[in-house]
């Protein structure tokens, strides 16, 4: 009977969270149009070899009809029929991409100035940079780089610190007991994943991300399940602090700052690319997400429905999944959407200095880099500044109305 009342506590507490997030953005038009926005960036960004390339969308030769964008995205070849066999092409809207280079109109042409150009569709309607690249192209080259580096390294450094954070709001220092097995389990399981991510995503096999992230994951979810079947074990265990150590890694980590650490990885890194980028900030940003998560546990942990469900014989993951992430998951979300913003400008202040990427990823910040050459390029400071200061306004606002949502103490 006490668990079926739990269950209709968890159901009834996901449903008011979900709707708390859901009115927080719905009863307000700026938090609307912020999630327009960002759905917008995201549509283009997946959109983009479509809107800015200077490979044809669609084509026809005596072999008939072909999509060389198409062959370019899954076959990364940009073949193309001759001359004298292509009949006619469609191109993109904008045929230029954010690496095609005009020489005819490089060393910074206005939007509004006289270009040389053969066709009035061949015209860079928000201008070029030094080299002559096409800035509307490049605008939208940086939105995809964005929004991968702001979500993707949040993503990651939200599970990492979400993990830890969860660990030590609930066990702290008394709650978690493991025997010398798990223990040595453990270490092993550390070690061998903070080898695989130095000498695997920096070092080794880098053209196989994906592969990369496998083993990963299968390395930890291995380790995970030795570790649980080894707590059916008779042998003889003892308290981990687990909150004194995760308080103890997040004070190293707030001692040094973050722009050290950036370096020294980047110093490690053989080939710039932009998933090392994505591990660099996932890698310096995961401790604000951890004591975030933490104080939401500690808060949450000492409600009563959590002493009812332990009084009631509920397991220590039951409890954390039922209840713990449920009701915490709402201010997550907050502290997701600031990080993203975070990470989306330190990706554009790597890029500006020049670190980090290559030299010929065109990105929001090597865009604004450009200014330094000429500063009478304006166009090069006022389309990707806005792009970058619309991005981060509308994540901030969206988290700002979750967290009124969610407590109208705030409104």
């Amino acid at each position: 009977m006490l668990m079926s009342i739990l269950k209709l506590d968890f159901l009834i507490c996901s449903m008011t969270q979900i709707g708390q997030i859901y009115n927080g953005l719905k009863n307000d038009t700026t938090a609307r149009w912020s999630v327009r926005y960002i759905f917008f960036l995201l549509l283009v960004a997946i959109i983009s070899p479509f809107i800015c390339n200077d490979v044809a969308l669609l084509s026809k030769n005596t072999e008939g009809l072909h999509s060389p964008v198409m062959n370019q995205l899954f076959s990364e070849s940009r073949s193309i029929s001759s001359e004298e066999e292509t009949v006619w092409s469609i191109y993109p809207l904008i045929p230029y991409s954010e690496k095609s280079i005009d020489l005819d109109n490089s060393n910074y042409k206005s939007p509004f100035s006289d270009q040389e150009i053969s066709t009035f569709r061949q015209r860079h309607w928000l201008g070029t940079d030094r080299l002559g690249r096409d800035t509307f192209a490049g605008l939208i080259r940086g939105t995809s780089v964005a929004l991968k580096v702001g979500f993707l390294s949040t993503l990651l450094a939200s599970i990492l610190g979400i993990f830890l954070g969860l660990m030590a709001g609930y066990f702290g220092d008394k709650g978690l007991r493991v025997n010398i097995g798990q223990l040595i389990l453990l270490t092993l399981a550390l070690v061998c994943i903070v080898y695989q991510w130095i000498w695997g995503f920096f070092f080794g096999f880098q053209n196989d991300i994906w592969y990369e992230i496998f083993a990963f994951l299968a390395m930890l979810i291995i380790f995970s399940g030795l570790i649980f079947l080894l707590s059916k074990g008779q042998s003889k265990s003892f308290t981990l602090p687990v909150d004194y150590i995760i308080s103890w890694i997040l004070e190293i980590f707030k001692s040094i700052p973050s722009v050290f650490i950036i370096l020294a990885l980047l110093s490690l890194i053989s080939v710039p690319s932009l998933w090392n980028i994505i591990w660099i900030i996932a890698f310096v940003s995961w401790p604000l997400l951890t004591r975030y998560t933490r104080a939401e546990v500690l808060k949450i942990k000492s409600k009563a429905y959590i002493d009812a469900a332990k009084i009631s014989g509920g397991k220590d993951l039951h409890i954390i999944i039922q209840h713990i992430i449920l009701n915490a998951i709402g201010p997550v979300i907050v502290s997701f959407a600031f990080a993203c913003a975070s990470a989306i400008v330190l990706e554009a202040t790597l890029s500006f200095l020049g670190l980090g990427l290559a030299v010929e990823e065109v990105t929001w910040g090597s865009m604004l880099a450009q200014v330094k050459y000429n500063y009478k390029a304006w166009w090069l400071v006022v389309f990707p500044g806005v792009a970058i200061f619309f991005l981060i306004v509308s994540l901030n606002t969206i988290g700002r109305k979750i967290e009124k949502g969610m407590n109208p103490m705030l409104n």
